[in-house]
């Protein structure tokens, strides 16, 4: 784990630019794909975000001018169809909110992180004295 959050945080650049891509390619496939529908809305609900940078990130999809219904600040049927105004569409693509979000709870993240290192730390340990105290009871007998 610690290894992990540390080429992470190196990586931090890279691993931005690698969810973006994947994100961009879910848009792609968001139409066609069913089992993208509901994570991808659940997160954009959630996120109040819509697109990946931006919510214009749909139009280079076979939804051409419009967004999935998530998108809406009040969602409706058909609400993303018709945007000639985006006063009622979340603009702010998924990606920077959900990094802003990760930013904000990183000391959390971080505390996680560490906890479960030291869990497992702890744990070597003890089994090594476990062992120890084994090997001194097999000894005796």
């Amino acid at each position: 784990e610690i290894g992990a959050g540390v080429s992470a945080y190196l990586y931090r650049k890279g691993i931005h630019k690698s969810i973006l891509d994947v994100y961009l390619k879910t848009l792609h496939s968001y139409p066609t794909e069913p089992n993208l529908k509901v994570p991808v809305d659940r997160l954009q609900k959630q996120f109040h975000c819509c697109g990946a940078v931006i919510y214009s990130d749909w139009f280079n999809t076979t939804l051409r001018n419009a967004v999935p219904d998530s998108c809406c600040m009040k969602e409706t049927p058909h609400c993303g169809t018709s945007i000639n105004e985006t006063t009622n569409i979340y603009t702010q693509g998924c990606i920077d909110k959900i990094g802003s979000w990760i930013h904000e709870h990183s000391i959390l993240i971080g505390g996680i992180g560490v906890g479960f290192g030291v869990a497992q730390v702890a744990g070597v340990v003890f089994c090594f004295l476990l062992v120890k105290h084994l090997e001194a009871e097999y000894e005796v007998m």
